[in-house]
């Protein structure tokens, strides 16, 4: 039973951050227009997204569904390959959320962005970029969203 009340934790934890993320978007963005809080929404969508991931993996781990390792990345692929679908997402869906790993990664780990044409570009140590928008945004906070949702219910009803 604890371990169910820490996993709601971690569900409202990432819904907290989601919201941020929402907020960001919505409401501030348009009202200032600076593409700097596009990065400030991507690094709260990514930590409500690596929590609502690792929500799913350790209730799974707790209902003996799937097997957990300590390699992060290997967790990643079990989530995507034998829990995502389970939790309504689509493989349109999973394109998405890799999307917004890979940019949170790559933001964490970049030295150089910068502001073009209402975007934000991320460049890596290698020179190679990555863009971000602000309707690919809305687009990683629906379905983050739905992802939060999912989980929410599956703590419910479990």
């Amino acid at each position: 039973m604890d371990n169910i009340k820490k996993l709601i934790d971690s569900s409202i934890e990432a819904e907290k951050n989601w919201r941020s993320a929402d907020h960001f978007i919505y409401v501030l963005y348009p009202a200032i227009k600076d593409e700097k809080l596009l990065l400030r929404s991507l690094e709260n969508l990514y930590k409500g997204l690596v929590m609502a991931i690792t929500t799913v993996l350790k209730l799974e781990y707790i209902h003996n569904k799937i097997e957990l390792s300590k390699d992060q990345k290997k967790n990643l692929e079990i989530f995507f390959r034998k829990c995502a679908l389970k939790y309504g997402m689509i493989e349109s869906d999973l394109e998405l959320l890799k999307k917004v790993i890979i940019l949170g990664k790559k933001h964490k780990e970049s030295g150089f962005e910068f502001p073009r044409n209402g975007r934000v570009v991320i460049m890596d140590d290698e020179g190679n970029t990555l863009t971000l928008s602000m309707d690919e945004m809305k687009k990683y906070l629906e379905v983050v969203r739905k992802l939060i949702i999912n989980v929410k219910k599956q703590l419910n009803d479990g």
